[in-house]
């Protein structure tokens, strides 16, 4: 009865799958059908071939090592596409469900009395592989990735230090460090420093034919055709600060805005590093 159960659920899901993919043609529809249909005669040889091959070594319970690893060996082929996207988290994911699964079945095989708990352990830690360890490394990618953007710890970044600004994103864009702030009146401007290797002199472009450039108050203010397209200032170790607006309906005070533009602090900087947003 369970055999045909499972036959019954096999061919239910490959109708409804041929039947999905019916309009890409018969020939595609086959291979997706024999693809579908191999699965279970896979996971059945790998559950097979694992309980001959702990047979053989002298194990105490073959049966179930083999069914444990069989299933999450499964549970793995459903939740592959869950998370890694590179190769390197794709190895760091598989080793620590290999490391899960394996220590389960030790735990499995060593005594009946704490079967259920090798049994959980090994597919719980295959779970939290698949599904926690992606997130995790996504984030300490993302958080190297600010650090790098940051600069030297030893140059001035530049932060919009006024009340009506609250900061939205961090990037590393055009090898400069860029923050997002948005104006409480819905404006948004990009702050960006150039510490990167990107960095240009604070005239930059300003022998343009279509750019105008004029100082006022510490500020360089690039025009372009007549039309404010950037203002920048220079943070007391010298390093150019650049405020630009972003692609949104207003028009943001770029003058106002960076004659709010500071050099962050320490503390500062590890909170951009640690920031959640984009």
């Amino acid at each position: 009865m369970p055999w045909a159960g499972a036959g019954v659920v096999s061919g239910a899901f490959i109708a409804v799958m041929a039947a999905a993919f019916a309009e890409l043609g018969p020939l595609f529809v086959v291979v997706i059908v024999l693809v579908l249909a191999a699965l279970p005669a896979s996971a059945f040889g790998v559950w097979r071939l694992g309980r001959a091959l702990l047979r053989a070594a002298g194990a105490r319970a073959p049966k179930t090592v083999a069914s444990v690893g069989t299933g999450c060996f499964a549970l793995s082929g459903l939740l592959f596409h869950g998370g890694a996207s590179t190769a390197d988290d794709l190895a760091v994911v598989g080793l620590a469900a290999g490391l899960a699964v394996g220590g389960g079945c030790a735990l499995t095989e060593l005594s009946p009395r704490i079967r259920a708990l090798g049994i959980a352990v090994a597919v719980v830690g295959a779970l939290a592989a698949q599904l926690a360890l992606p997130p995790v490394i996504a984030w300490y990618e993302a958080r190297s990735e600010r650090r790098t953007a940051m600069g030297d710890p030893d140059t001035d970044f530049a932060v919009l230090d006024g009340p009506e600004w609250t900061r939205t994103g961090v990037s590393d864009q055009y090898g400069r460090l860029a923050l997002f702030y948005e104006h409480r009146d819905g404006d948004g401007v990009r702050v960006e420093t150039w510490n990167g290797e990107h960095a240009e002199p604070l005239d930059y472009q300003c022998d343009y034919r279509q750019m105008e450039c004029e100082r006022q108050d510490g500020l360089l203010i690039v025009r372009e055709e007549g039309v404010i397209d950037k203002v920048r200032t220079v943070l007391p170790d010298g390093t150019v600060a650049s405020v630009h607006p972003e692609e949104r309906d207003g028009a943001p005070d770029l003058v106002a805005a960076a004659q709010d533009v500071r050099a962050g602090t320490s503390e500062e900087r590890e909170e951009i590093i640690d920031a959640a947003e984009g």
